[in-house]
């Protein structure tokens, strides 16, 4: 199907494509941070209770060195693949990501191999999401009118703060109906299986939408991702 002129898409549908990745990505960041002590407790060593939470939290942090990572080569994607390609590619590896990282398995039932899957799906997070910020801004910025510009690209930042709240809601509701044991067994999973649901709507959302004109022209100009 040949790429629709960027005029038919409606300034609501072009924010909506901004806004859902980036709350599904910070409300992953925010549940992970009010869960790291739990987390921590089930997938490291119980030899010590601070070492468990220091490793949770460096867990946490190395998420964040694969920010720049994921910019690099994801926004190569953008340019010579399409904005499109780029924002479905992002919210698919964040959310299968987040869910995986609710499904683990402990490291007293796996032992060594649990903090290792827990560090992996981390950076697949923070690569993604090194690519999700800039290229859902890029996308808004290019697919809005400049009536309406600064609107729709401010859905961007938007849903960060958005995704923000959420996950600390969430935490919060977890924390408040369940005991502190249930909590840390298995209640911290809740809230990563349950973005699901963002990444299904953002992906379906995402999916639907046109490339932009500069992004259709940056495709022609550039070479291809990977030769012929």
């Amino acid at each position: 199907m040949a790429d629709t002129p960027v005029s038919t898409q409606s300034a609501l549908r072009t924010a909506l494509a901004g806004l859902i990745g980036n709350v599904l990505e910070w409300f992953d960041f925010a549940v992970y941070g009010y869960f790291a002590s739990d987390i921590g407790s089930q997938f490291f060593p119980k030899s010590s209770q601070s070492a468990q939470q220091l490793l949770a939290f460096g867990v946490f942090a190395l998420g964040f060195l694969a920010r720049p990572i994921g910019s690099l080569v994801l926004g190569r994607v953008g340019d010579r693949i399409g904005r499109r390609a780029l924002l479905t590619l992002s919210i698919a590896l964040m959310g299968s990501a987040t869910l995986l990282l609710g499904l683990l398995p402990t490291y007293q039932q796996i032992g060594a191999a649990a903090p290792v899957l827990l560090l992996l799906m981390r950076l697949i997070q923070g690569f993604s999401l090194g690519g999700e910020f800039t290229g859902s801004m890029v996308y808004t910025t290019e697919g809005s009118s400049p009536l309406m510009r600064g609107l729709v690209s401010s859905s961007t930042a938007a849903g960060t703060t958005i995704g923000f709240i959420l996950g600390s809601g969430t935490a919060w509701l977890v924390n408040a109906s369940m005991l502190p044991d249930q909590v840390t067994t298995w209640g911290w999973r809740i809230p990563f299986i349950g973005s699901v649901v963002f990444m299904v709507v953002g992906y379906l959302l995402r999916r639907g939408i046109i490339e932009t004109a500069e992004g259709l022209k940056a495709r022609m100009i550039r070479p291809k991702l990977l030769p012929s």
